[in-house]
């Protein structure tokens, strides 16, 4: 074995013997093994069957395919830290709720419990959160995933309604590199609902989620630290039916740390923003917040303990491109995507959020310079015309 010195024949057979007796060494742990779900895998053909069948660390590769019915929903890991990954990635590989819950992780899961590359859609629930990941008391890994039509509807007691996409209560789950795309909640966080220690939301992409109240995207609720980075927000709609003071990202007693995203054509009420902080005093850095309907750019309800806001570029917000008091050296013009109307948010190569094109020499936004020099999106489109191509 690698890192092992080698040993005479003799000493071999004493070990092994001493290890048979129990008298020396514990026997060494299985090697993780692979799981095979799919058509050709025998009778290991729903993803409910395959995880039922691995141990502790083994991995269940999928085929590719639509994988639908009582036994591909409600997917439940039942403690065991397992890699659940497809074989060629969400295109081709689709969990299909149909009004059913997808996952439900509730057994202590760790990080080392894993969604790789899958399309989750079509997950419903009434009066229970989490249509498509309901995930309490646990702490998978959401990587690579698309998430999309997934609704959680409250009851005719309002109760619950939170989380369409994904459900986090007392988890520190790190989701990275998904697609959240018109997913929606009765009440709060359209695409994804909150309360946990220090979740990560890394690299993801959110459009066209709503929520009837509060987070058209995300709602944080007496979470510790979350943090958002590198996410690409258009088109999340905050529609306080209820309540005011609707957002993209709404944080209530809740320190999120938003960094390097960008937000375009996020639509709020009008005592709303694209981000809403509530006895929350969170950060913003080297953000881009553009284009908001009806609502301003970063919104304190109540004149609570405002946000810190570095270095981010706040343009064309329609009640106001002001980021508060606790704004410090920030940009207010044209971020000059390169393609707006059709949803491109890549940087023209004149843009001031290219490190080259403002005075502190940083990056700001989620994403990198994708098109030549350009004049301002504003004087091509309406933003209206934009908004018409996620609905």
């Amino acid at each position: 074995m690698r890192g092992e010195k080698r040993v005479a024949p003799g000493v071999v057979r004493i070990i092994v013997g001493a290890a048979v007796a129990g008298t020396l060494c514990a026997p060494l742990p299985c090697p993780a093994a692979t799981v095979c779900v799919g058509p050709s895998c025998g009778d290991c053909t729903t993803i409910s069957r395959g995880i039922g069948r691995a141990a502790e660390g083994d991995t269940v590769l999928v085929a590719p395919g639509v994988y639908t019915g009582v036994e591909n929903t409600q997917i439940d890991f039942r403690g065991r830290n397992v890699v659940l990954m497809s074989e060629q990635g969400p295109e081709l590989t689709v969990i299909d709720a149909s009004n059913a819950r997808a996952f439900h992780f509730h057994t202590g899961e760790s990080s080392a419990s894993v969604v790789d590359g899958f399309t989750v859609r079509d997950g419903s629930t009434q009066g229970e959160p989490g249509a498509g990941f309901l995930i309490e008391n646990a702490s998978p890994t959401i990587r690579n995933c698309v998430i999309e039509d997934c609704f959680a509807m409250w009851n005719s007691y309002q109760a619950h309604g939170h989380g369409g996409g994904v459900y986090l209560s007392s988890s520190s789950s790190e989701i990275s590199g998904c697609t959240f795309s018109n997913n929606g909640a009765s009440n709060d966080g359209g695409a994804i609902w909150s309360d946990g220690p220090a979740v990560e939301i890394r690299d993801c992409v959110f459009v066209g989620n709503h929520a009837g109240n509060y987070g058209g995207a995300l709602q944080f609720v007496d979470a510790v630290a979350p943090l958002v980075s590198g996410c690409v927000f258009i088109n999340n709609i905050g529609a306080a039916e209820v309540w005011s003071f609707s957002a993209c990202v709404y944080c209530l007693r809740s320190p999120a740390a938003i960094r390097d995203c960008t937000f375009a054509g996020n639509v709020t009420d009008d005592h709303g923003g694209t981000l809403c902080f509530e006895d929350s005093q969170g950060t913003v850095y080297n953000s881009i917040i553009s284009y908001t309907e009806t609502g301003r750019a970063i919104s304190v309800r109540l004149g609570r303990a405002a946000p810190t806001v570095l270095h981010c570029v706040s343009f064309e917000n329609d009640g106001g491109d002001d980021l508060g008091s606790g704004a410090v050296d920030n940009l207010f013009e044209d971020p000059l995507f390169c393609g707006v109307e059709s949803g491109d948010v890549t940087l023209c190569a004149n843009s001031p959020c290219l490190p080259e094109g403002n005075v502190w020499s940083e990056a700001i936004g989620a994403c990198d310079a994708g098109c030549g020099s350009c004049d301002s999106p504003v004087v091509m489109t309406s933003w209206g015309t934009i908004k018409a191509l996620y609905q």
